[in-house]
């Protein structure tokens, strides 16, 4: 498991989980990179709601760098490609919002923006 400075992780009430392997780069603009996700609330499995996550370019260079280095841990370890699981973030919302196109019902949706702040690669043999 590879830890990013995860602040307040006991707080469940901001903190969401996504699957790295189906985050989508939707834009940049500035120093963000905006990326089309479904994400889970840790503390209520019921919970999927697609979103627009904003990292900064650093947070995301950062994210990429957990989750190559945690999966060429799985590849080495087991000596054949594996790895698969989930990114853990706290996460700030600010009230912003933006239409989306939702890939699986293929409308338009006016999705929530949030900005995970922290994250932890949490990685499973598979």
């Amino acid at each position: 498991m590879v830890k990013s400075k995860l602040k307040k992780l006991n707080n469940m009430e901001n903190t969401i989980s996504y699957s790295f392997d189906d985050l989508e780069i939707v834009g940049a603009y500035g120093r963000n990179i905006y990326v089309r996700s479904k994400v889970w609330k840790t503390e209520d499995t019921d919970y999927e709601k697609l979103v627009c996550l904003q990292f900064s370019m650093t947070k995301w260079i950062e994210l990429q760098k957990a989750w190559i280095t945690e999966k060429k841990n799985f590849c080495e370890r087991y000596e054949h490609f594996c790895g698969w699981g989930d990114v853990i973030s706290n996460y700030k919302d600010n009230g912003y919002s933006i239409e989306l196109l939702d890939t699986e019902t293929m409308e338009l949706k006016r999705v929530s923006i949030l900005q995970p702040t922290d994250f932890l690669v949490d990685m499973e043999h598979g």
